[in-house]
């Protein structure tokens, strides 16, 4: 009899410590917390499939497919390019709250990376996983805007001086102040991620 119930004492601590184990290392994930990527330059192919954090800024407009909810855009900083992708289901939700990024913007988003040898990507997890922060606009004239070669927001204001539509789908509205004049264009795929046309 107590050679049983030392047996029965041993498999409920062997059971025991491996409830402890899997709580422990549960803890020290949630503790380690999502990899944070630092430089988008140290990206490597041990990455592949990785989940990660990366923080940078958009540095050009997305691109929106309407037949397939595909968005991606470019992220970037001062070692690299980071490509992101949405699916459907993000996409979807990313546009009926209107939280898609703009050039200049600076996000914080977690994904799973995707590394080949050409191309580095990122697949977005969720849109809970995306910040966005938008830097405010400098007002600048059409002369300076026509120089700058940033990403930084610029604002003009200026008066309208023709509207055109080259061809179903993308409307040209010229816009001049004192320094000068500048095309603004504003596609369909643009009105589907910010909305129609400002009031003219």
């Amino acid at each position: 009899m107590p050679k049983q119930v030392s047996i029965i004492s041993l498999r409920w601590l062997a059971v025991l410590a491996a409830i402890l184990g899997t709580v422990a290392l549960g803890v020290g994930a949630t503790q380690a917390g999502v990899p944070e990527i630092q430089r988008i330059a140290d990206i490597d192919a041990l990455m592949n499939m990785g989940y990660v954090r990366v923080t940078a800024q958009v540095i050009e407009l997305p691109r929106y497919d309407v037949r397939t909810d595909y968005l991606t855009f470019t992220i970037a900083d001062e070692t690299g390019e980071l490509r992101v992708r949405s699916y459907q289901t993000e996409t979807r939700e990313l546009l009926t709250q209107q939280h898609i990024p703009k050039p200049g913007d600076m996000v914080t988003l977690e994904g799973t990376l995707s590394y080949r040898a050409d191309t580095v990507s990122l697949s977005l997890a969720s849109i809970d996983t995306l910040e966005i922060r938008s830097p405010k606009a400098n007002a600048v004239q059409v002369v300076a805007l026509a120089l700058d070669e940033t990403v930084t927001p610029q604002q003009i204001t200026g008066v309208v001086r023709h509207v055109r539509e080259p061809y179903p789908g993308l409307t040209i509205l010229t816009v001049r102040d004192a320094t000068g004049e500048i095309d603004v264009t504003w596609s369909d795929a643009t009105q589907t991620l910010y909305g129609s046309i400002p009031p003219q």
